[in-house]
């Protein structure tokens, strides 16, 4: 079998795919592509992605994914490969395409309720056939590392940036193998770079912030913080462009939709040595993402937050001034509460927020010994939260479970100045009957 007759066998695979089946094929199988009799040339596989571009690399369609799944195939054996003086320059090619495809596009962003423009919701087949080709091309990328060790000497920001992609696997876009592969190629990677220039990794995650997540955040104008990212003093509204729609002031949330997770990844490698370096760039997206309406949205910005507070010294918290700003930011969410919020939302929301304050609570104030301003902040999240979520509590069980979780967190957090708070009527528009 040669290259043409495998290409056959992708295209059948793509046009076949059914949302319906529980365990869809993402690739050629083992047995089709130890039919291939003949070596492969790169610069046949650079001709085929050359004749998609007019269709759009940004855009799922099944002459990409074709393309990748024929390509997987032809390159998963090394030994199949014919080698000339034209495979490195192919190699990188086709690793700058595979690249561009692999962008998750907008059709996995949420519909946007004030703009009429956002793209289209895909069908259950199109995110299917989008994600399988991901896996797919995440194992080309992965034959392409191992064929051209060369290429990681020095990785393009688009091909860090489309690894990092995969890298929550809570992503619609994320399956487990596309997950592991681009971890792996991650790994290897920063491995690579690190060996060639101790300031490798430092390098790569300023040009991330700076040229892949900053422009995605480019119209998210907070005015609480400067921009170097510490509180403002004086601060009034920031100005919003008119003619600016929603989907382009959140370019992150309804366009470049895998940027947050890119920024997420970009936390994780940080520490307390480099954090104070790119705490401008941080801190921007960091708060736009808590600052959205979506609950989804205000739940990652919890973990995105946590996630920061681990690597930052207290003594930079306090310099500048955003531990005020980020529980300001949180406290109003303890009341997102049914009826008018749903009651599963709540749930999810209430369970990020708490410990996220508790956090915060414990890198502004720490020590055991309960200050005045610890306890002035301890008790706003029993009044605003507790109590307050205790008068709508009602019927709703699992919101007083929730309350009675965080309350105990509370208590031990206070001691002994909890007393305060307890009284009879704290618990007397709960209605008990629902218990039974």
């Amino acid at each position: 079998m040669d290259s043409s007759q495998l290409r056959i066998l992708a295209d059948k695979l793509v046009r076949n795919i059914d949302a319906g089946d529980p365990l869809p094929i993402s690739c050629l199988s083992e047995e089709t592509v130890n039919r291939l009799s003949k070596q492969t040339c790169l610069v046949a596989i650079v001709k085929a992605i050359e004749s998609t571009e007019n269709l759009g690399l940004l855009k799922v369609t099944i002459v990409i994914h074709e393309t990748v799944v024929w390509a997987e195939g032809l390159l998963r054996n090394p030994q199949g490969i014919f080698q000339d003086n034209t495979t490195v320059h192919a190699a990188v090619t086709i690793q700058r395409w595979t690249t561009k495809a692999l962008a998750p596009p907008e059709t996995f962003a949420p519909k946007s309720h004030f703009d009429s423009n956002t793209f289209p919701i895909s069908t259950a087949i199109d995110t299917l056939r989008w994600v399988l080709m991901a896996v797919a091309g995440l194992r080309l990328l992965s034959y392409l590392q191992l064929l051209v060790p060369r290429l990681n000497e020095q990785p393009a920001l688009d091909l860090v940036t489309s690894l990092a992609s995969f890298t929550d696997p809570r992503d619609p876009w994320t399956r487990p193998e596309a997950f592991e592969t681009a971890n792996a190629l991650l790994v290897e990677l920063l491995r690579h770079g690190r060996t060639a220039n101790p300031k490798f990794l430092s390098n790569l995650l300023a040009g991330l912030l700076q040229d892949k997540v900053k422009p995605s955040f480019a119209k998210a104008k907070n005015s609480a913080i400067t921009d170097q990212g510490r509180k403002a003093n004086y601060h009034l509204p920031s100005a919003v462009d008119l003619g600016d729609s929603e989907v382009q002031l959140k370019a992150w949330k309804f366009r470049e939709v895998y940027i947050p997770t890119v920024f997420q990844w970009i936390l994780g490698k940080l520490d307390e040595s480099t954090i104070q370096e790119h705490w401008p760039l941080v801190i921007p997206p960091l708060l736009a993402i808590l600052d959205d309406e979506a609950i989804d949205n205000k739940i990652k910005g919890c973990s995105l937050l946590v996630a920061l507070l681990k690597i930052t010294p207290p003594s930079l918290l306090q310099k500048t001034g955003l531990g005020e700003v980020f529980h300001d930011a949180l406290l109003p969410w303890l009341s997102f509460l049914p009826s008018l919020t749903p009651e599963e939302q709540s749930i999810r929301l209430l369970d990020a927020v708490y410990p996220t304050l508790l956090h915060l609570l414990r890198i502004r104030y720490p020590g055991s010994e309960l200050s005045v301003q610890k306890t002035a902040v301890l008790d706003q999240m029993v009044r605003i939260g507790i109590l307050n979520g205790f008068g709508h509590a009602g019927e709703y069980v699992k919101i007083a479970t929730i309350l009675m979780k965080w309350l105990l967190e509370l208590v031990n957090e206070m001691g002994i100045m909890s007393v305060k708070h307890f009284k009879v009527s704290m618990f007397a528009s709960f209605n008990m009957d629902s218990w039974k």
